[in-house]
């Protein structure tokens, strides 16, 4: 059974992960920031690694989670800067554009709903 499109009047899409490759954000959060943390403190990755995660650990769920803000408070490091440095990871979800194109010609309204 092929899906109901003409029952679609909007679709709602997140960007990360749907529109975006996750690739930037899983680097930057599991391997980026450990490794600064350590570097700034003078830990091991495995010890730095340790505390961060347990720091994410702690706020996942709330609004905190994904607020770049807190996180730069919280870890005393320069998060929005840390992004912009690898800002260069960032790549299309495949199949993204070709199905925004689809959208587009079946006459979709699109909306961005995402914390990004």
């Amino acid at each position: 059974m092929a899906f109901p499109w003409e029952e679609v009047f909007w679709v709602l899409l997140d960007m990360d992960g749907t529109l975006l490759d996750k690739h930037y954000d899983d680097y930057f959060w599991e391997t980026l920031v450990p490794q600064e943390f350590a570097r700034r403190r003078g830990l091991s990755l495995a010890a730095a690694k340790d505390e961060v995660f347990a720091r994410y650990q702690r706020e996942e769920g709330t609004l905190n989670w994904t607020d770049i803000d807190f996180w730069s408070r919280e870890l005393d490091l320069d998060i929005p800067a840390m992004k912009e440095s690898i800002r260069h990871l960032i790549e299309v979800h495949p199949d993204a554009e070709e199905f925004l194109q689809f959208l587009q010609e079946k006459k979709k309204r699109v909306i961005l709903v995402t914390n990004a």
